[in-house]
């Protein structure tokens, strides 16, 4: 499952990043690969939390004071 969503996404990264290789200068360039990089992020985050709910991945509990 987690390379039929990560694949495209690191796939159209690369494509893009080729893109503005042959195509410089381009601002569009630069707002489409943010949006990528965060779709990427959220992702990696969906992805972790469907690992915790299935118990694949333990969190680690520990105790901390937020005055420090």
């Amino acid at each position: 499952m987690f390379h039929q969503i990560k694949t495209p996404i690191t796939t159209m990264l690369l494509d893009l990043e080729l893109l503005e290789i042959e195509q410089e200068g381009l601002q569009e360039f630069h707002a489409l690969k943010l949006q990528l990089k965060r779709l990427n992020c959220l992702v990696d985050i969906l992805l972790k939390l469907s690992s915790l709910d299935a118990q694949v991945d333990r969190m680690n509990f520990k105790e901390f004071y937020v005055y420090e």
